[in-house]
């Protein structure tokens, strides 16, 4: 049976973010285990499927990366202004039909794998998880593996712009979850609980990215470096 999927392809400041729909055939055996993959995982959903996939099953994930890349990389790709073409390939217009050629040829070139969101559809979804006042740290920190960016976001700016290497990326992550820990008690205790329950409440809300990992940053640093 074909199933729509809805993805997200990064306009990254000089373009409109693009948004489309893909039909994808999965089996009832396939549908099932996507449902039941997405259901137990246990990190970051704002991301969308491809890295839930990646994580836990090679097959799915290579389905739907043939199914959804290619365009991807095909969009991304023609908005590279610094494009060198090789020998015999100067002056070409190109058009889908040659995408297999231009991701041979020149995709180790290119990384995308962050520029798309295949979003996971409502009837796959879990509920979100409901934050509350006096909620416990263990079920704070669910929320924010789980429910939130803020981590993921933070952590890739901290990995872009520093050199740390794999074995101290585990404690860097401890001191994310740390700082958030804190954000997000003091915010919901300061907050009513109207408030709190708005489908839109977002703990982080107030902090910038780059100035948020900067401080974590800073601290790791100053324990480890």
């Amino acid at each position: 049976m074909e199933y729509t999927f809805k993805v997200w392809v990064d306009g990254n400041y000089y373009y409109k973010d693009e948004k489309y729909e893909v039909e994808i055939e999965l089996t009832d055996e396939e549908h099932e285990t996507l449902k039941k993959i997405v259901k137990e995982y246990d990190g970051d959903l704002s991301r969308g499927l491809m890295p839930i996939l990646e994580d836990s099953d090679d097959n799915l994930f290579q389905l739907f990366y043939d199914e959804i890349f290619p365009n991807v990389f095909f969009t991304l790709f023609q908005r590279d202004p610094c494009f060198e073409p090789n020998p015999g390939d100067e002056g070409k217009i190109w058009n889908i039909s040659d995408v297999d050629y231009l991701m041979e040829t020149y995709g180790d070139g290119y990384c995308f794998d962050d520029a798309y969101i295949v979003y996971i559809p409502d009837d796959i979804m879990p509920p979100k998880m409901q934050l509350t006042k006096g909620m416990s740290d263990d079920d704070l920190l669910k929320y924010i593996r789980r429910w939130d960016s803020t981590r993921e976001d933070v952590f890739d700016w901290i990995i872009s712009n520093h050199d740390i290497s794999i074995s101290w990326q585990d404690t860097l992550y401890e001191f994310i979850e740390k700082r958030l820990l804190e954000i997000a008690k003091k915010d919901i205790e300061e907050c009513d609980e109207e408030f709190i329950s708005r489908d839109d409440y977002e703990p982080f809300r107030q902090f910038f990215t780059d100035k948020l990992a900067d401080e974590i940053y800073g601290e790791f640093q100053k324990t480890n470096g």
